[in-house]
């Protein structure tokens, strides 16, 4: 097997496999997103919900929002009665009371994820205390760093959760704990992932003068060019099989579009609980003990 790492950023990842099969490819991808641990809100006490939004519909929107925290730092958690906190569980908070200063231009105050406060978690940075003696340090001593809200699990700090009237309160107490995308898809670690086969693009005879320019202009993703009057294929991973170049040219009998069956190109897409990839090797280590388990019941 063969790894080559095409574009890579914090929150997203492509890269191409080859040397393996369909199987593989496949198993991969649904591992991705089935079966890497992640931290979600799974229980919610609701204590105050003045909102027009139900006490169902809200606990549901929490736990779809994502967290920061390491899974493999917590034990699993079976039921409510087992919750340990900072063991198996992270508690979260939120008590906010709608004032007339923090109105928006619609008559509501928004309330957004940054407004939590983590009680405990294995992933806090920075405890309450510590926070406390940072607010003391001069303005000069000050950084964007020392403001910024460590011990607060929320990746996105901006996440709209609900809205509130003047006057109104809610007052929630979230426990977020281990779980997997196959039991809801909440704690799945990726916004999407995907793969295809890589595209084999071939020109069975040379193409010249206007048929290869038509050729050029109708393809949508520039796979092909123009080198010493004739056409050649410049970007073959680019091909969607749009099958443009194939439909309409005089000259369409000398293409031939196909796909390497042994080679897969990967898009990985993180919703920033692990970097993409991270993911990726968690995958692998998956789908390898799962080959050692079916081996050892085999033998």
């Amino acid at each position: 097997m063969e790894v080559s790492v095409v574009k890579a950023s914090s929150d997203h990842l492509v890269f191409d496999v080859n040397n393996v099969d369909y199987s593989f490819a496949n198993a991969l991808r649904r591992i991705m997103l089935a079966e890497v641990p992640t931290m979600a809100i799974e229980y919610v006490n609701i204590e105050v919900n003045d909102t027009p939004m139900h006490d169902e519909v809200l606990a549901h929107r929490l736990g779809l929002i994502p967290i920061r925290a390491d899974a493999n730092d917590y034990e699993p958690c079976a039921s409510r009665a087992d919750l340990q906190t900072g063991k198996n569980c992270i508690e979260l908070v939120l008590d906010v009371t709608a004032r007339k200063s923090a109105v928006k231009s619609d008559g509501c105050v928004h309330v957004l994820t940054k407004e939590f406060r983590a009680v405990s978690g294995e992933g806090a940075e920075v405890s309450a205390s510590d926070k406390k003696k940072k607010k003391k340090k001069g303005k000069d001593e000050s950084s964007d760093e020392d403001d910024e809200d460590a011990d607060n699990f929320m990746i996105h700090q901006d996440i709209l959760v609900t809205k509130l009237k003047p006057g109104q309160r809610i007052k929630i107490r979230c426990f977020a704990i281990r779980g997997i995308g196959q039991s809801h898809i909440k704690w799945s670690p990726v916004s999407t992932a995907s793969y295809r086969a890589t595209p084999k693009v071939m020109l069975k005879d040379m193409i010249t003068g206007s048929d290869a320019e038509e050729i050029k202009r109708v393809c949508p993703k520039n796979v092909f060019d123009i080198e010493d009057g004739e056409l050649v294929v410049a970007n073959m991973k680019a091909c969607s099989m749009c099958r443009e170049c194939i439909r309409t040219p005089k000259k369409r009998d000398s293409i031939a579009l196909g796909r390497i069956e042994d080679s897969f190109c990967f898009s990985v897409e993180t919703v920033g609980a692990l970097a993409p990839e991270e993911i990726v090797r968690r995958s692998i280590k998956v789908l390898k003990d799962k080959c050692i388990t079916v081996r050892d019941h085999m033998e």
